[in-house]
């Protein structure tokens, strides 16, 4: 009776053994999975470096898209940090890479303020292809790859579905597209910002702008304006000054998705 007694003691110890066990270390390994997270906030422009980075355990359905593994950390040191990362934010290959990565020469990144976006497709993700159209004249303002899609706090918005995957699929986002970032040529983009200021001034050019100011200041007055349209100063454009420039823009872009 007594052997009985003890060897029941020891298989309820072993049990509660067993749960613990399993409580504390078998369900983290079996339902989460290693990642790398910033340890402390990355600027955006600024090199990775082994000492802002950390391994941390995530749950496997909430790992986002290419989230880098302990083994990519070497690889990931020696990056650039593309958009402004948050201490404890997992790294994904699309948050870091070499600066200017996969932009064709005469390319660069354009921000479209919140303010000039009509329609934010909720399934619109970074890599698209996408065109953008003027409203309401409906006129087609170019077709361009997304490289970023922000919320309002500036936090690039991902989503968990995999990457290549039906767009009508795609029912699942890290927050609220609030801006767009387009990959673009400059003239592009300055087209774009004309038609930001309204219809009437879409169609006005470089070339119509600086003969302009050329009739009324010279030859020297036109290579500067010329010089204010292509850098975008700040109130470089000779119409930036007019009665309206101050009114609040109407948002104008709509954004369709290739599919």
């Amino acid at each position: 009776m007594k052997k009985k007694t003890i060897a029941g003691l020891v298989i309820m110890v072993l049990s509660i053994t067993a749960m613990i066990f399993w409580e504390v270390s078998a369900r983290e390994m079996l339902t989460t999975e290693e990642i790398l997270a910033a340890s402390h906030p990355i600027e955006k422009g600024t090199r990775v470096g082994a000492d802002r980075m950390k391994i941390m355990r995530a749950e496997r359905d909430r790992i986002p898209e290419g989230a880098l593994r302990p083994g990519d950390m070497d690889q990931a040191a020696v990056m650039t940090a593309l958009v402004d990362i948050r201490e404890n934010m997992p790294l994904t290959r699309d948050l870091i890479g070499e600066e200017n990565e996969g932009i064709g020469e005469g390319l660069s990144i354009y921000s479209l303020p919140p303010e000039w976006i009509a329609s934010r497709p909720a399934m619109l993700r970074a890599g698209d292809r996408a065109l953008f159209y003027a409203l309401p004249e409906k006129e087609l303002l170019g077709e361009f790859e997304i490289a970023f899609i922000r919320d309002s706090g500036e936090i690039a918005v991902t989503g968990d579905e995999e990457k290549g995957s039906d767009m009508l699929l795609r029912n699942s986002a890290g927050g609220i597209i609030s801006s767009v970032e387009i990959i673009c040529g400059a003239e592009d983009f300055f087209r774009i910002y004309d038609r930001s200021l309204g219809p009437e001034k879409a169609n006005i050019n470089e070339e119509e702008q600086t003969e302009g100011i050329a009739s009324e200041t010279g030859e020297e007055g036109a290579g500067a304006a010329a010089e204010w349209y292509r850098a975008g100063v700040p109130g470089g454009y000779p119409y930036s000054g007019s009665d309206d420039a101050d009114e609040e823009p109407v948002p104008f872009i709509l954004i369709v998705p290739e599919v």
